[in-house]
């Protein structure tokens, strides 16, 4: 069904189900999108009528997507949350308690350092809208007045405490302060005026400015080129604020100068943000976002290719549970058994500004899911509030119900990001780039895009600031039915600290080997890491190809292959199906050339975490009591936990499979892998399964009926799923894998 719009007013919106279609008003083509889909199949195909299986779950035991009804649930719930608290405070402010109100405002402002300003944002929608509470404007513009002084006193004394230089968020953050209160200021029309306050408020940020500000480099001394790095983004926003308020005016143009040539810099030439997912959701992305509607400039970056780029992919990198995936300098919790990440606050925001420019509804279903499921207690993580927003007006789409993806929308798909040619060593881009080229960023795969739905994602990215270099074919969070079904803790940027291939120097036990994990996360050189493994994450990898799709209804697919893996004359390649019922189907093939000359040992790793492992047999591993986390409550009776099964199902004769610690991992945790002494001249394939288990009971029978069957050119990896069927995943040499039914 299409999504629903109302005309009708903000406060009517509940009672609002008038239904017209939504349409995408900008589509960018696959060599921009890199959408990948080898399955076109129809999206509500029946699948077949069997026997309920033993061990493992069926293909319908979860929904491909919602139901009208679980997306107007959802869009319910935010609404009454949006109402609440509405009401709460208009029967505060019936009770005289507008200064205390105003006041919890400023206090929320002050703690929001970030680009990520919605408390001050809110409150200049509530001011200024006839709707909420104009009378407050006198008693906020005075509170203004009051807060701004008290951050110019700040800005000064970070910038004096640095010997008059800018060059860290240590002195543009408190300056990002005191200018954000002059342009609350001048959307309540009170910066300009000559009236006494007005007027000395104004003189006082002007002396500021031409003593500390402009003309200083490297920020505000003419033209500024940006790399992306957050930090530049930041700065940036300061000369966008000033150059709007001084717009028409002679002042200040070494910084009207560098905002120009920045902002021409992200939205025509190049950008990508930094490769961590709360770093784009709350800093430099979120900053360029804000900066374009304070401007006026939303149509330069409706057209920028780039902002497009980064803005799908914040919305794919969403768990279909709701969840932020992992990768890179990923921001989690973790206690005892539950695991969570998060994008940070600034995410719905960010998401609601691309429905806004672009117009797709996928953006804005993912937002409401995001929303939802952090508002949701999960465990012993509480709920995140509601956590107001309300600008620009009607950021939240108020007119807009049952959001979700268009009826073409792929839930698979390799992600874009572009780097420097030259530039940084390719690592980053240049300033003003202008000589770009495509690499690898993510591999997404999943069947649907219900909360219950699998999601798998692989992080190949090894570019722009905050990338995890060494993880190129690790599965970084696999998500089922809303549980971790696999993934790696913290923020180890190793291979050996994810879910993926490695090779080992044979001197050290695999997967271990004798350096800090903090040297490797750290800036500047990483001689311990370097001197012993004797491969550098950075450069070591020669990508060939990489792709994600879907090979059926019931089936996504990835692959990446590299011609050269970590050291010379190795060459990996990985393939992955995802299959709806959350089993995950691995094929790993190391192969050496006939000049390599030795001296590692290679396999593959999966992550078992001590709050879930429960039973070990010579080729496997059980995780048990693993929770759901999903953004609705389970229906009285159903588990709160998943099990799963993580098994090498093919391994070459000569190969080991262990469970052992790594002593030099900084999280406690052991490491279920396989590996084999690395051989001039010969190619070993790896064959390993994670497979969330419907009855634990059957695992054992389970693992007696899988089979891999190894032909010239294909291997058939063959699992029990009822007493008629099982389930078949054939990898090729050359082609994409395929999946199958197959009558017994």
């Amino acid at each position: 069904m299409p999504a629903k719009h109302s005309l009708m007013p903000l406060l009517l919106f509940k009672s609002c189900l008038i239904k017209l279609r939504l349409c995408r008003s900008v589509f960018l083509p696959a060599s921009v999108l890199c959408i990948s889909s080898f399955y076109a199949g129809p999206s509500k195909a029946e699948l077949p009528k069997v026997d309920p299986p033993l061990a493992v779950f069926a293909m319908n035991s979860v929904p491909f997507q919602e139901t009208e009804l679980e997306i107007s649930e959802r869009e319910e719930h935010l609404w009454l949350s949006y109402q609440a608290w509405l009401d709460d405070l208009r029967i505060r402010e019936g009770l005289g308690q507008s200064a205390e109100l105003i006041e919890q405002f400023m206090e929320e402002i002050r703690k929001q350092k970030g680009a990520n300003k919605s408390s001050l944002r809110t409150l200049l929608i509530l001011t200024t809208q006839e709707n909420y509470f104009p009378q407050w404007r006198p008693l906020v513009i005075q509170r203004l007045q009051e807060e701004g002084e008290v951050a110019r006193q700040a800005a000064i004394a970070a910038v004096e405490g640095n010997n008059g230089r800018i060059n860290d968020l240590g002195q543009v953050t408190p300056i990002r302060a005191y200018v954000d209160y002059a342009w609350a200021l001048h959307m309540l029309d009170a910066f300009h005026t000559d009236q006494l306050t007005v007027k000395r408020f104004r003189q006082r940020l002007e002396a500021f400015l031409d003593a500390y500000v402009e003309g200083v480099k490297p920020y505000y001394d003419n033209a500024f080129w940006t790399t992306g790095y957050n930090k530049g983004v930041l700065a940036m926003d300061v000369a966008s604020t000033v150059s709007l308020l001084y717009r028409g005016s002679p002042k200040y143009p070494r910084m009207k100068e560098a905002f120009s040539t920045f902002w021409h810099n992200v939205t025509t030439l190049s950008y990508d943000g930094d490769n961590s997912p709360h770093y784009d959701a709350n800093t430099g992305f979120h900053a360029i976002l804000s900066m374009a509607v304070r401007q006026g400039k939303e149509n330069e970056v409706i057209g920028s290719v780039h902002l497009r780029r980064m803005m799908d992919r914040m919305a794919r990198t969403v768990m279909s549970s709701g969840q932020s995936a992992k990768w890179g300098k990923s921001m989690e919790k973790s206690r005892g058994a539950y695991l969570r990440v998060s994008a940070g606050r600034g995410l719905p925001w960010v998401l609601k500004m691309g429905y806004l420019l672009w117009g797709e509804p996928f953006y804005l279903y993912v937002a409401r899911k995001y929303e939802r499921f952090y508002m949701k207690k999960q465990g012993p993580f509480r709920s995140s509030g509601y956590i107001p927003d309300l600008w620009p007006l009607n950021i939240d789409a108020p007119s807009v119900s049952l959001a979700r993806p268009g009826p073409d929308d792929f839930s698979s798909r390799a992600t874009p990001r572009i780097t420097s040619s030259r530039a940084y060593n390719g690592l980053l881009l240049g300033r003003g780039d202008t000589d770009y080229i495509n690499v690898q960023d993510k591999l997404v795969l999943s069947t649907g895009h219900h909360p219950r739905a699998p999601y798998l994602l692989m992080d190949l990215s090894y570019t722009q600031h905050k990338a995890a270099r060494d993880h190129r074919s690790g599965l970084d969070i696999q998500n089922f039915n809303g549980a971790h079904t696999i993934t790696r803790k913290r923020r180890w940027a190793e291979a050996n600290k994810n879910n993926g291939i490695y090779l080992n120097p044979s001197a050290y036990d695999y997967p271990s080997a004798p350096y800090p994990s903090s040297e490797v996360s750290a800036p500047g050189k990483k001689l311990t890491f370097l001197n012993t493994v004797g491969y550098n994450p950075a450069f070591d990898y020669t990508i060939d190809h990489y792709s994600a799709g879907s090979v059926s209804l019931e089936a996504a697919y990835g692959v990446v292959e590299y011609s050269r893996y970590q050291y010379e004359n190795v060459s990996a390649k990985r393939e992955v199906v995802l299959l709806h019922n959350g089993i995950v189907v691995v094929s790993d093939t190391i192969s050496a050339s006939d000049v390599y000359t030795g001296g590692h040992k290679g396999g593959s790793l999966y992550q078992v975490l001590p709050e879930h492992k429960s039973e070990v047999g010579h080729n496997w591993v059980l995780l048990k009591g693993i929770p759901k986390q999903l953004p609705f409550d389970l229906p009285e009776g159903e588990k709160s936990t998943l099990d799963t099964l993580v098994l090498f199902a093919s391994v070459p004769s000569e190969a080991t499979i262990a469970l052992s610690k790594n002593p030099y991992d900084p999280v406690s945790r052991e490491w279920f892998h396989t590996h084999t002494p690395v051989l001039a001249g010969e190619e070993y394939n790896l064959i390993s399964l994670i497979i969330p288990l419907a009855n634990s009971d059957e695992k054992d029978a389970l693992l007696r009926g899988i089979e891999v069957l190894k032909g010239s050119d294909s291997r058939k990896v063959r699992i029990p799923y009822t007493g008629q069927q099982q389930l078949e995943v054939e990898f090729f040499k050359e082609n994409k894998a395929e999946f199958r039914f197959i009558d017994l």
